[in-house]
């Protein structure tokens, strides 16, 4: 089983030893055959670019614990959709796409896509981030213009009504938008009724389905301005769908769990209620 860690959580595991140091979160995790999931995001946001001996610390000690590598929200949403795409145009139903890989550059490399890291062996975590750390600085942080330009795109929207929001037009947008940017659009047989097979079960599509899920609870909250790290909080939320349990800090922790009651009411028997957790200490006592 995978746990999904929020960046938080794990600095407080490998720098405070919180809940428990980190050999004795790893001890306990392989008794309970649990495994760590990590992404390009909660690795990226444990690293500090200014401090690489802290960021090579970091990873080593990373590289202690039982460990998964999942991909990047938008690589899974790729896969997802060539997989509806592929079973609505076949009348086949939905098979999800498994979104785990071996490495961690695997995370965010593009599906299909040939890399010269393949061919490394012996090939380290902190061989695989460090050199990314310190060329691309700003990938790798919650910077100041990313976080405006999102919170630019949220008041725009926040203009709408909530109904407006949560309407199938606006629904039918979002997925062309995305099958767009996936060089998908064009093999869609028919467009109308592919959004409506979609809209009809949230387990299609399940991590494209929950992320507009989880910003339409954050649209609602005019009161909450957004904040610089908003756009990775969203990107590593959306994959509960496929991991086992999930930590979450609380602001969206309080999203989340709007978000999963209406997918809950959508499709009852579905369990993502019980995977989400406030923190590693809470988790710990769970297992």
């Amino acid at each position: 089983m995978n746990l999904y860690p929020d960046s938080k959580d794990l600095i407080n595991l490998i720098s405070k030893n919180q809940p428990m140091s980190p050999a004795d979160f790893a001890n306990l995790l392989r008794a309970n055959n649990w495994a760590l999931a990590f992404s390009f995001v909660n690795v990226a946001e444990v690293m500090i670019r200014e401090d690489l001996p802290l960021c090579r610390e970091r990873l080593r000690v990373i590289e202690t614990l039982p460990a998964r590598f999942i991909r990047v929200f938008t690589n899974i949403v790729k896969l997802e959709l060539q997989a509806a795409v592929e079973a609505f145009n076949s009348a086949r139903e939905f098979v999800r796409p498994d979104p785990y890989v071996d490495r961690w550059y695997q995370t965010y490399t593009p599906p299909g896509r040939a890399d010269y890291q393949e061919m490394l062996v012996n090939y380290r975590l902190e061989d695989q981030v460090i050199p990314l750390v310190y060329g691309n600085p700003a990938i790798l942080q919650n910077v100041r213009s990313g976080g405006d330009f999102y919170r630019a795109a949220v008041a725009q929207d926040r203009n709408a009504a909530d109904r407006e929001r949560r309407s199938m037009e606006r629904f039918s947008n979002s997925v062309e938008v995305h099958l767009r940017n996936c060089g998908l659009f064009d093999q869609v047989q028919d467009m109308e009724g592919f959004v409506t097979w979609l809209s009809q079960d949230p387990e299609r599509c399940p991590s494209l389905q929950f992320f507009n899920a989880i910003y339409l609870e954050f649209a609602a909250n005019v009161q909450d301005l957004g904040c610089d790290s908003d756009p990775g909080d969203l990107a590593h939320i959306s994959t509960l769908p496929y991991v086992d349990a999930m930590t979450i800090d609380r602001r969206y922790r309080d999203y989340t769990t709007r978000a999963i009651r209406r997918f809950e009411a959508r499709q009852p028997g579905l369990d993502y209620s019980r995977r989400v957790f406030a923190d590693f200490r809470v988790f710990a006592r769970s297992i």
